[in-house]
């Protein structure tokens, strides 16, 4: 099933793995939205200046970049980065406790890889929707709308 993306959808991916970040971004492209492709922390930083994602796709540890890590610190220098959702890519065996830890700090879906492209698309596309509802929520909230129907309404 094809899906399409907002036209105005951006998605950061942090990937150090050539082959994972060019995959990744065609599937992001295919489906009508930006990707940005970093391989560094600071790459990252260079593309937020600026620009807002709908959705940041990171790798936890692939070549020494530290994707988690990488996340935290976008944040932490750019305030409007801490409402965007973020998927968490690892081929560690993770607990669930630390999948609990991982997603109170904001990252919505943790991946095992090898990640199965064909379900890919679909998530992206569902997190870049809910990005897209909660930035709308202040103005939605801002015409006198309770919490829950703003969203039920925006969804």
């Amino acid at each position: 099933m094809r899906f399409q993306l907002d036209e105005h959808a951006t998605v950061l991916i942090l990937e150090s793995d050539v082959i994972h970040g060019t995959l990744l971004k065609a599937v992001v492209e295919q489906a009508g939205g930006e990707a940005l492709l970093a391989g560094t922390p600071e790459e990252a930083l260079e593309h937020v200046d600026g620009v807002t994602p709908a959705l940041i796709l990171a790798a936890w540890d692939t070549d020494g970049l530290d994707g988690r890590t990488a996340v935290r610190d976008l944040r932490a220098q750019h305030a409007e980065l801490r409402r965007v959702p973020a998927i968490l890519m690892t081929d560690r065996n993770l607990t669930q406790l630390v999948c609990h830890q991982l997603r109170g700090e904001n990252f919505r879906w943790i991946l095992q890889k090898p990640i199965v492209v064909t379900s890919l698309p679909k998530l992206i596309e569902r997190c870049c929707r809910d990005s897209q509802v909660r930035a709308e929520m202040p103005r939605l909230l801002s015409f006198g709308a309770t919490t829950s129907s703003a969203y039920m309404a925006a969804v």
